[in-house]
């Protein structure tokens, strides 16, 4: 399972991640990977629709989080604003960009 995930805005931009980063479960610890297949399971990631929700006219700062998911022959992406409204989604970006960042400091 490979996801790719690009975030965009915010009033303090995330630096790098306007660039698609991906988190490949092959390079994961069986653990990891694991974890990270039950994260998409529990969110229902390929039944999402492709815009989980749009920031209120007139609002400004909230950041932008672009996932695409390939799991065999599925892909599915998916676009959702801050505030994130699915706890699963989150828990799910929030597990990608931790293992990331973990992967980019050794």
């Amino acid at each position: 399972m490979r996801i790719q995930l690009r975030i965009e805005g915010g009033f303090f931009p995330l630096p790098g991640w306007s660039t698609p980063r991906v988190l490949d479960s092959a390079t994961l610890s069986t653990q990891d990977a694991s974890e990270m297949q039950q994260l998409v399971q529990e969110a229902n990631f390929f039944e999402l629709p492709s815009v989980l929700n749009q920031p209120a006219p007139g609002s400004a700062d909230y950041r932008t989080y672009y996932i695409t998911i390939e799991d065999g022959g599925r892909c599915h992406a998916v676009q959702t604003n801050d505030p994130v409204p699915d706890s699963h989604v989150w828990a799910l970006i929030t597990f990608v960009m931790q293992h990331i960042a973990a992967g980019q400091k050794t």
